[in-house]
């Protein structure tokens, strides 16, 4: 059935309104980093020499990884709510909590960044003073040259070259907590 364009007008704007109500009140935390292009395990990586990463910073030469940590409390703008993680690091991610495994960050092809979100579900009815330790293997990704598949394996991949123009393949935001209404996102 074909709805009338003001029909068509007003269902937009209800979608719209419904995707600004779904994540709110987004707050920011700190992170700190190290890059390797090494396959660590976490308790490897928990032994790196972490540092500050600032917002908007490029990263990611070809087959590198970035290591991120971002120590989280629960102040009086998420108390009470259910709580997601929106994390804009640049990539595909492995996740831990607290230092247990805790699944997954897809990467940029998701169209709707809210369908990103709702699988990062943190807390339901936050409290003041809750701490959460987010730690995050960030994949920078790669290409296949001259061809439409992959991967590559042991030595087969193409060596990085350090000089090349396409060492910042990608942008770290920020690491962010908001509060989530999952009515309006099965509703939207």
């Amino acid at each position: 059935m074909e709805l009338l364009p003001e029909w068509n007008v007003r269902v937009d704007h209800w979608i719209r309104t419904l995707a600004t109500d779904i994540f709110c009140d987004r707050v920011r935390f700190e992170s700190e980093a190290f890059f390797t292009f090494e396959h660590l395990t976490y308790e490897e990586a928990m032994k790196q020499k972490f540092t500050p990463i600032k917002q908007n910073e490029k990263w990611g030469k070809t087959w590198e990884y970035m290591w991120l940590k971002t120590t989280a409390v629960i102040d009086e703008r998420l108390e009470g709510r259910d709580v997601v993680m929106d994390l804009a690091v640049g990539g595909e991610a492995s996740l831990w909590l607290n230092g247990e495994e805790f699944g997954c960050r897809r990467n940029e092809w998701v169209r709707d960044r809210l369908h990103m979100i709702s699988d990062l579900e943190l807390t339901k009815r936050a409290k003041k003073g809750d701490k959460f330790e987010i730690v995050c293997e960030v994949y920078a990704g790669h290409d296949f040259p001259d061809t439409h598949h992959g991967p590559y394996v042991g030595t087969d991949r193409p060596k990085n070259d350090e000089s090349s123009p396409e060492n910042g393949r990608t942008v770290f935001d920020g690491v962010y907590l908001g509060s989530w209404d999952e009515e309006a996102y099965q509703l939207y």
